[in-house]
């Protein structure tokens, strides 16, 4: 499917909005949770901003760029508002503003993989400090245990 997508258009093109209804199952939340989202959305979403593993300009590799340790960072979440799975749509991170809120389909938490491709779930009342050093991969500050 990914060479079906053309890269040149927008991601809502004509011809790519007919990929949205071939959406794979990994972007769809679980079971019953599907009712939740609009049909062919996802609500996965990556981090960007200073810090992040998708930092604006950065090469980051897996080696060397996750001062804090992969399995200590946040890859992606199942967090955040339901878009078009092939839109392009992040969640932005502001290292020195306030923690996006990561609200999902989950009565009391969200389902996140971390940069060793471990899964967790995450609790919303999490403890913005905790949630802040899991987001960014340089940040030096402990995890903790209590995610």
């Amino acid at each position: 499917m990914y060479d079906e997508f053309r890269l040149d258009e927008p991601w809502d093109s004509p011809h790519n909005l007919r990929l949205l209804e071939r959406m794979p199952s990994l972007y769809a939340p679980p079971g019953r949770k599907k009712a939740l989202v609009p049909p062919y959305h996802t609500i996965c979403h990556v981090f960007v901003g200073p810090g992040t593993p998708f930092e604006d300009g950065a090469r980051i590799t897996l080696a060397g760029g996750f001062p804090d340790g992969p399995s200590n960072t946040l890859l992606f979440v199942e967090a955040g508002d339901p878009v078009p799975w092939t839109k392009p749509e992040e969640i932005t991170f502001d290292p020195a503003g306030p923690v996006p809120q990561l609200r999902g389909v989950f009565k009391d938490r969200f389902r996140a993989c971390t940069a060793a491709g471990s899964r967790t779930q995450i609790r919303y009342d999490l403890d913005p400090a905790i949630l802040r050093a899991a987001i960014t991969r340089n940040g030096g500050e402990p995890r903790g245990s209590d995610w």
